[in-house]
């Protein structure tokens, strides 16, 4: 009997801890405590900024919604601003989504890769992924650009246009790319998906040319920030 009294007591402990942590975490300050774990998740891809999460909320089945979610840069311009940010939990995987309400390019570009992207401009839309077992196991993400449009290094375009199958199309558009240092674009647009055992790239930019990509990335490669730095070294 009192081996089962005190597993029962060590239940209720356990019980009221996570209980008391689950409301606490909907709290103000549990939402800076979110924000600060964020931000330090950040801090040696993206020195300097930081992330603020506002009104937490937890829903059933388990979940944690924000009401937003914004990143801003050292000067407190805002990179990225989410809304209606929701993150699934299951045993061994978890699924976060939001809508991309302002994807600042060139804060981006100033804050993660120093503006080797020579990159501007507005882009809104969705993203969903789910990790297992540390894993992106399915990525959904799709980018539309505000008006007037932007620019983007065209270098980095280059990149991408190379990694098409070697055609004639694929010539036209490395000639027409290396004529400019920078690619205007009046519209914008870019997916990211999994299919089976791939990552699958579409952009279409619309402005000093029409220029429609489809790449197919093995799913093995999981670390796109290194796939991104292949691009960047030829620029």
């Amino acid at each position: 009997m009192r081996i089962l009294r005190l597993s029962l007591i060590l239940f209720l402990v356990g019980f009221v801890a996570v209980a008391g942590c689950l409301w606490w975490v909907q709290t103000p300050a549990g939402a800076k405590w979110v924000s600060w774990r964020l931000t330090a998740q950040l801090k040696s891809s993206a020195p300097g900024t930081r992330v603020e999460v506002e009104k937490i909320k937890l829903e059933w089945p388990p979940s944690l919604t924000a009401e937003q979610a914004v990143w801003s840069d050292a000067a407190g311009r805002p990179i990225l601003h989410l809304v209606r940010v929701r993150l699934a939990l299951d045993r061994s995987s978890w699924e976060a989504s939001a809508e991309v309400a302002r994807l600042d390019l060139a804060a981006l570009d100033r804050a993660v890769v120093r503006g080797e992207l020579r990159a501007n401009g507005f882009l809104h839309g969705s993203v969903r992924f789910r990790r297992e077992k540390g894993r992106t196991d399915d990525l959904d993400l799709k980018l539309r650009s505000h008006q007037p449009g932007g620019n983007i290094n065209s270098k980095l375009l280059e990149s991408l246009v190379e990694m098409m199958p070697a055609n004639d199309v694929r010539g036209i558009l490395l000639k027409a790319l290396k004529d400019k240092a920078t690619f205007h674009f009046d519209v914008g647009k870019l997916d990211l998906t999994t299919e089976k055992d791939r990552r699958v790239l579409r952009l279409l930019l619309d402005g000093d040319h029409l220029l429609d990509l489809t790449i197919r990335i093995p799913k093995e490669v999981e670390d796109f920030s290194r796939l991104l730095n292949q691009f960047l070294n030829g620029i």
